[in-house]
């Protein structure tokens, strides 16, 4: 254990990373130990005598409406545009958008079934914007595939997770400074936790539509507004 402390040590001083980044190395360096073990090359896991290793975790920054509204303008396609509508309103990963069927919407009752982390179903919700957007793309298309987002080529495959990212990019690219902050589905995930937050709705409300099995996991996701906290701050002091 005191091999891996030192080889730590020298390695973050070498490289000049910060303790996040190095943090991240500890864990791989547990995870191989942890195998060995697990396969009995090893009698004992020396990692488990190695604690992680602490550092300042960063707020995570929601998008505001007004970078939601730029990156609005930068959709040069009805895909683009419904892909970040569906983002924004349903709160979902990128990994359950790609994998989502144009069965999975239920457009009486506006809800799309995902199917996510932990092979756990749930249910979220399409906003007014979303459910247009999505209508608009779907009506646009050619092709019979069952997969709610295709390719654009022909045989319009599914997309996968990669296709997602490369089009946040570059809405993000051509948002340019209007947008202040890397925009990724990630964050437009955090962005519908934030503004649920903000319009009062229920922890344990938006723990269900993010489907986190932890609650502590969903209040990481919270950023309660500056003008919230001020006004709860007055009414608990009068």
């Amino acid at each position: 254990a005191n091999d891996i402390r030192v080889y730590l040590y020298n390695y973050q001083q070498e490289r000049e990373i910060t303790n996040r980044s190095l943090d991240k190395v500890r864990g791989c360096i547990a995870s191989f130990y942890s195998w060995m073990h697990i396969e009995g090359y090893i009698e004992k896991n020396p990692t488990l005598a190695v604690n992680k290793i602490k550092y300042e975790k960063k707020s995570r920054k929601p998008c505001s409406q007004m970078d939601l509204e730029y990156l609005r303008m930068a959709c040069k396609t009805l895909k683009q545009k419904a892909i970040l509508e569906v983002l924004y309103s349903t709160g979902c990963r990128v990994g359950e958008l790609v994998i989502l069927k144009k069965s999975d919407i239920d457009w009486r009752e506006k809800t799309v079934h995902l199917f996510g982390k932990g092979q756990k179903h749930r249910t979220s919700f399409l906003n007014a914007k979303a459910e247009v957007a999505l209508r608009e793309y779907l009506n646009s298309r050619e092709d019979d595939n069952e997969w709610l987002f295709v390719s654009d080529r022909k045989p319009h495959n599914q997309m996968h997770v990669s296709g997602i990212q490369k089009i946040m990019r570059e809405m993000a690219a051509r948002a340019g400074d209007n947008v202040d902050k890397k925009v990724t589905p990630h964050v437009l995930r955090h962005t519908c936790a934030s503004v649920l937050a903000n319009n009062n709705a229920n922890i344990t409300s938006i723990q269900q539509i993010l489907g986190h099995s932890n609650i502590n996991v969903t209040m990481t996701y919270i950023h309660t507004s500056l003008e919230n906290a001020k006004a709860d701050h007055f009414f608990f002091g009068n």
